[in-house]
């Protein structure tokens, strides 16, 4: 088979510091972070660093979870579903504990 790779997106990470959403984790705003991809991860500890790894979060899937550990989060969740109904499903959850 002939096989060729087409690319069908590019992410771009923002690296500019997002201060309004710092502010609203130190404010305690923000009770769970929910992740879709590792580089939604990383891009998050860009633009907010270290703020916020203490809050629960909610990963998409094991890959998601795993970036997050590596980023330093603690509180995490994996939704049971890797769905956007799986993600909400576990922030509901989250907020019910």
């Amino acid at each position: 088979a002939h096989v060729t790779d087409v690319p069908i997106y590019d992410t771009q990470l923002l690296r500019t510091p997002d201060e309004d959403v710092r502010e609203a984790i130190e404010l305690g705003d923000i009770d769970v972070i929910a992740f879709a991809s590792p580089s939604a991860v990383e891009g998050f500890r860009k633009r907010v660093g270290m703020v916020g790894i203490h809050l629960p979060v909610v990963a998409l899937g094991e890959t998601t979870a795993a970036a997050l550990a590596a980023h330093g989060f603690a509180s995490i969740h994996i939704a049971q579903k890797a769905s956007v109904e799986g993600l909400v499903d576990e922030l509901v959850s989250i907020k019910r504990q």
